[in-house]
């Protein structure tokens, strides 16, 4: 007679050899990625093993941050100065002092030493350069894995278009459809093309996705297109031959002009008023950044106006960011172009989430649209300087 025990011995018997085959299936198909051999390989599991700290109690994950004050946020996380600080140069030395803003941050970190905060025992950073680690060995740390590398693709056009030549490179079939397709939106018929392709790991996985960094064409005749992947830029690229100088503006956030500096009926008072600046409609929460270089001269509730953030620009030139949800800067603070001072919201009288922007000129408030800043693609050239270096790309 077949008792419950003698049938759960079965039965496991039978998972056994039933699972296993598919669960290792499964694990060998998880790390089977880049078979054409493109992108750095990352290490395999056993490597990892060997790096990761013993003594590290929790693990968190940051974004990095904007202002790229890298010490700060580890500070903030609970994080010793001193360490913070430390890892902070490494970091930026491996990076060449500039970091992509959407990586990740993963830190681990120890036990709390009584008044200095805690041990930072692992700081990984995941971008688009692929997965570097530092690590605590012994009383100092020391990078265990990840010099940032950009895999390099060389091929001639020739009679067919750049997908084709690219795919029989060996280039993945996503990542050449977007050549092609930024290629072909800029009418560029390349005779050669150049792609830079880095890997972003996976947060929780050993694996990444192949990301195309930077795109090149040479054209008979014509000057090259030369297209850097940007965050903030209108379709995430720039054409570095035509991007703006670091004199001017830029445009203080990505959105749409929904009202134009000029006399109006207000949508809210409904009487005609001079409507003295530029509403840029923008979803809440979006980023708002410095047009220009800049000292805050004011951060807080102003009326109408709502939360609002005032730069000066030196020679008389102030710009205003009003009706903000949110403000970062901090009065007396310097900031860079681009730099984050706010988030678009609804304060003060406003009837749904935008930006009202303002630029005073010796005291006298100017139409936006005339302070030559209109560039969506504005960019600081020493930040792109610096970002061509780390992809070890030259030319002009």
């Amino acid at each position: 007679m077949l008792t419950y025990g003698a049938l759960g011995v079965a039965l496991i018997a039978l998972w056994t050899q039933v699972a296993s085959p598919r669960q290792a299936g499964a694990i060998s198909h998880a790390v089977e990625h880049d078979p054409a051999g493109l992108l750095p390989p990352l290490p395999a599991s056993t490597a990892l093993d060997q790096i990761r700290p013993s003594a590290a109690l929790f693990e968190i994950t940051l974004a990095y941050p904007s202002d790229g004050d890298v010490s700060g946020l580890l500070i903030r996380a609970g994080a010793a100065a001193d360490q913070a600080r430390q890892a902070s140069r490494m970091v930026r030395d491996r990076f060449g002092g500039e970091v992509d803003d959407a990586s990740d941050i993963k830190l681990a970190l120890g036990a709390q030493d009584e008044g200095k905060g805690r041990s930072i025992e692992q700081l990984t950073i995941l971008n688009d350069l692929g997965r570097t680690i530092i690590a605590r060995d012994g009383a100092a740390m020391r990078l265990v894995h990840g010099a940032p590398r950009a895999i390099k693709i060389d091929v001639p056009a020739g009679s067919v278009d750049a997908h084709r030549s690219l795919r029989d490179a060996g280039l993945d079939a996503r990542l050449a459809l977007e050549a092609s397709a930024l290629l072909k939106r800029r009418a560029a018929e390349a005779r050669r093309v150049t792609a830079v392709i880095g890997e972003r790991p996976d947060r929780f996985r050993d694996h990444g996705s192949p990301q195309l960094l930077y795109l090149a064409a040479t054209r008979e005749g014509r000057s090259p297109v030369r297209l850097l992947r940007w965050q903030g830029a209108p379709d995430g690229w720039i054409d570095i031959g035509k991007y703006s100088s670091d004199s001017g503006f830029m445009q203080p956030v990505q959105g749409r002009v929904s009202s134009g500096f000029g006399t109006r009926l207000h949508p809210i008072l409904r009487f005609l008023r001079l409507h003295q600046g530029v509403d840029f409609a923008a979803g809440w929460g979006t980023p708002v950044r410095a047009a220009a270089d800049g000292r805050v001269i004011g951060a807080g509730w102003s009326g109408g106006y709502g939360r609002q953030v005032r730069l000066d620009h030196g020679n008389g030139v102030v710009t205003s960011y009003s009706h903000l949800s949110d403000m970062v800067g901090v009065l007396g603070n310097s900031v860079r172009r681009g730099q984050i001072v706010g988030y678009v919201g609804a304060s003060g009288l406003a009837t749904g989430p935008h930006l009202h922007f303002e630029v005073i000129r010796m005291g006298r408030r100017i139409d936006p649209l005339s302070a030559r800043f209109i560039e969506g693609n504005a960019v600081d050239r020493a930040k792109v300087a610096a970002r061509l270096a780390q992809l070890r790309i030259t030319g002009s």
